[in-house]
């Protein structure tokens, strides 16, 4: 529902999608906490990942309306903190949190609820608290569009934004072609590594190294929350800082030694025999990683007009 969704944020109040996406996702991380089956906590699992998909598309488009092009990536920075500090966290939390209900025999009874397996537990108290997150959310101003690449005058000579239709979407990417793919292509060989290692670095340490859930849970976390946070930090300040000084494609060069710079500290990782040794090259090739993070995102909101940013972002 990315695409949709996009398309959404070019045309609509964006404040409201990501209010509503937040409200989603927290609800149904909430709900896999009450999964009876495993079609149950498929269905929760895809509701979180809809939520999830709001807040890109609406909240790069957003971003890029309140911030000049020199400022931008460092204002992109600043929003996907979200990301490194809130894995990171999940991480760090969610260990405690198996460690406390390890403690607990057989299930647990919750009213309302039913019985549920301890681990479902960390679903239900990290969803909750997204909640009235999404309520402050929906008091945020919504900021006016601008560089729009359509206008509409009315009587009173008042200008408003027309939106683009897809149609016209997919001609623009066209034109521009090569660019907007290899920013796409880009990203996405990153966020695969990126996503490739979430999911299996804690088995990794767990099989190879004998470490256990809660000592990966604890040195991913904080890992991700130092290390992760430096590089989106300085991924937004080194990208503002070339645009600045003329370098137009500085941000598309930080792109390109992102990939190249983690791949000797993952390469290291795998092959140490020390689980400290591992675990602490981790660092330096999260900050490589993250390099990608405001940089990409600052490309995109300035290779496509105002009326297509949902869209583009979400594709």
């Amino acid at each position: 529902l990315g695409l949709p969704v996009g398309w959404r944020a070019d045309r609509a109040r964006r404040v409201g999608i990501v209010a509503g996406g937040v409200f989603l996702w927290s609800v149904m991380t909430a709900l896999c906490g009450t999964a009876k089956s495993f079609a149950m906590l498929f269905a929760y699992r895809m509701g979180v990942g809809v939520g999830e998909a709001t807040t890109q598309p609406a909240g790069y488009s957003m971003i890029s309306d309140l911030f000049p092009p020199t400022k931008r990536g460092f204002a992109l920075s600043i929003f996907n903190l979200g990301t490194a500090i809130g894995s990171g966290l999940a991480l760090f939390a969610g260990a405690q949190v198996i460690h406390e209900v390890s403690k607990y025999e057989g299930r647990i009874d919750l009213p309302l609820v039913g019985e549920i397996f301890p681990w479902q537990l960390v679903f239900i108290l990290l969803g909750l608290p997204g909640i009235p997150v999404a309520v402050w959310a929906a008091t945020l101003r919504e900021p006016r569009r601008m560089g729009a690449l359509r206008m509409t005058r009315a009587e009173d000579g008042t200008l408003t934004a027309r939106p683009v239709s897809v149609r016209e979407f997919f001609d623009y990417v066209r034109a521009i072609g090569v660019p907007f793919a290899a920013a796409i292509i880009c990203y996405a060989l990153i966020a695969m590594g990126g996503y490739g290692n979430s999911a299996w670095l804690p088995s990794f340490f767990q099989r190879t190294h004998g470490l256990s859930v809660v000592e990966v849970g604890r040195w991913m976390g904080v890992l991700s929350v130092s290390f992760g946070v430096g590089g989106i930090v300085l991924s937004g300040y080194l990208s503002d800082w070339l645009i600045e000084r003329g370098y137009a494609r500085g941000r598309v060069v930080l792109l390109a030694l992102s990939g190249i710079g983690a791949a000797p500290f993952m390469l290291g990782m795998a092959t140490a025999r020390d689980p400290h040794v591992a675990l602490w090259l981790l660092g330096p090739a999260y900050v490589a990683t993250a390099l990608t993070s405001a940089a990409w995102a600052a490309v995109i909101t300035e290779i496509v007009p105002n009326q297509m940013r949902g869209l583009a972002v979400a594709l």
